[in-house]
């Protein structure tokens, strides 16, 4: 892992980046002539969800959404800082739960005010005090929970060797993003194009983190094929370096 210093300035010009392009493709896409992503993506999505909604479905989808709230997200990072504590881990990576879910949180704001287009039924008036809980692209619910529990989903695959620690970890992991972004839609809350911008913007993030670090595939890569030394060398037991590479190795 990079110095925290070090790691705090490439993470934020990645950050920079991330926002001003993904505030870019958005604007461009959501603004084209005739209004063509509206009309043939969110019209007919917004349509078929509203003909799927009845009463407990709408009940269950606003219980379900709670788990992409500013309170589940602090739960979460509160949960995977504990574990990381616990672990005896540096205080770099035990702050990476808050580094996810407060980055995704304020890329996905400073994105929304940036495109400036309503959610459904959403109208904007030109005063941001106003209009900011109006903003739709991208949804902050989806953009955070695909951050956070993205990250927690990483810090487990990285801690564990058990196949079935990780498939479990991305099993349950993916469902919960996946149902937030499910109930933003059934709720009528977001457009498609706002759930899937919080999914990108959310995943670019967390692969951002995941490249400062840890260097990404390519670092882990070239772990895999150095050569043995030490007690591997000498016949010990040898782990992983990818699959049975434990968070306190890094």
């Amino acid at each position: 892992m990079k110095a925290p210093a070090g790691a705090l300035v490439a993470l934020g010009w990645r950050w920079a980046v991330l926002v001003l392009g993904v505030a870019a493709a958005g604007a461009l896409a959501l603004h084209l002539p005739g209004h063509l992503v509206q009309h043939y993506l969110n019209q007919p999505a917004r349509a078929a969800m509203s003909a799927l909604a009845d009463r407990p479905g709408l009940r269950l989808a606003a219980e379900v959404t709670t788990a992409g709230t500013d309170r589940a997200m602090v739960c979460a990072a509160l949960a995977g800082a504990a574990v990381m504590v616990l672990r005896r881990q540096r205080f770099s990576l035990v702050a990476l739960p808050f580094v996810a879910y407060l980055g995704a949180a304020a890329a996905a704001l400073a994105i929304k005010v940036l495109v400036y287009e309503p959610g459904p039924g959403g109208r904007t008036t030109g005063h941001l005090r106003h209009d900011i809980s109006y903003l739709g692209f991208p949804s902050g619910h989806v953009t955070q929970a695909t951050a956070t529990y993205g990250l927690l989903v990483v810090l487990i695959l990285r801690a564990t060797s058990r196949r079935w620690q990780q498939v479990a970890a991305i099993t349950f992991g993916s469902a919960l993003i996946a149902v937030v972004a499910g109930s933003r839609l059934y709720l009528g809350a977001h457009w498609l194009t706002d759930v899937a911008g919080g999914l990108l913007v959310g995943g670019l993030w967390l692969a951002a983190i995941n490249r400062v670090v840890w260097g990404g595939p390519r670092r882990r890569t070239v772990a895999a094929r150095a050569p043995a030394t030490g007690p591997v060398a000498a016949g010990g037991e040898h782990r992983s370096p990818v699959g049975a590479l434990s968070v306190r190795d890094l």
